[in-house]
């Protein structure tokens, strides 16, 4: 017999998040908080890397959700009112918030992009392209254990896109 035969699962809460409720203040947060740097993602790549080798049985597949249930939960502890959000309720305000945090990125500002642009635009757009490949690449992976090519290809033109308006 299960041990859950008994359970109510109508008391499961699935969400607790409603845009009527939160503040413009804390959907920036929100947004600012749940975005990943490319140098966050990095480091807990690394440490999925570590405790591959340091536990038995644990594939780095495991090991990165693990890490990024973690970062979940944490985050929706100390903002429990966007438990259950979905990507498509984030609205302007969110993503708001989300772009300071990655436009913030430190390693954003230390790519040598004046050595890049004076290759030419198309040099430049190939950076661009590749760098938002490979942090949307890495995100990703660290968030959801696979890479999604229609997120890989939206981010390189995006990139490449915006590197080429910022030389007109």
């Amino acid at each position: 017999m299960s041990e859950f035969q008994d359970f109510d699962f109508s008391k499961v809460v699935l969400s607790s998040y409603d845009p009527e409720k939160v503040t413009e203040q804390e959907k920036l947060e929100y947004g600012a908080r749940a975005e990943t740097t490319f140098t966050g993602n990095l480091f807990r790549g690394l440490e999925a890397g570590y405790d591959t080798l340091t536990t038995p049985d644990l594939t780095f597949k495991e090991a990165v959700a693990n890490i990024e249930s973690k970062r979940q939960a944490d985050l929706f502890k100390e903002m429990p009112q966007f438990y259950g959000i979905q990507p498509e309720q984030e609205d302007a305000t969110i993503v708001g918030g989300r772009f300071a945090t990655a436009f913030a990125d430190p390693i954003t500002w230390l790519v040598p992009w004046t050595k890049i642009a004076a290759g030419g635009k198309a040099i430049a757009a190939l950076a661009g392209a590749g760098f938002a490949v490979a942090d949307s690449a890495t995100r990703d992976y660290l968030q959801t254990g696979e890479v999604s090519g229609f997120n890989t290809g939206v981010s390189a033109v995006v990139g490449a896109g915006l590197v080429l308006s910022l030389q007109l």
